[in-house]
């Protein structure tokens, strides 16, 4: 079951969780804080994942995976929910100055203008 979880493989998780049901009840909260990982892992992967995709993700459906998207501030949108953007998900330009001064770099653009 680990595996599957750290390898995102999360429809396959829930789907070993139910065969193991004794297991999963014997630890209180097991299943929230799953949710949680799988959210945080959404989050910091898409800006918008189909509604299907986040309902085997996250194994909630209707009212539960609703007030699990208000809590995160997910909108649907259709048949998709629409994350956001966070430092995660998004790309940003990240300006990188080398620290090679001119006079070292000289010699090679003489040697190479020739």
């Amino acid at each position: 079951m680990a595996e599957k979880l750290e390898t995102c493989h999360f429809k396959a998780f829930w789907a070993d969780c139910a065969q193991q049901q004794a297991l999963v009840a014997s630890v209180p909260g097991f299943a929230d804080k799953v949710r949680e990982y799988v959210a945080f892992v959404v989050s910091a992967t898409y800006q918008v994942v189909s509604r299907a995709e986040l309902e085997g993700a996250l194994n909630l459906k209707g009212g539960e995976l609703d007030a699990l998207m208000g809590k995160k501030g997910w909108k649907a949108e259709g048949a998709d929910v629409s994350i956001g953007l966070s430092s995660l998900n998004s790309s940003s330009a990240k300006v990188k100055q080398e620290g090679l001064p001119f006079e070292e770099l000289a010699p090679i653009v003489v040697s190479t203008s020739i």
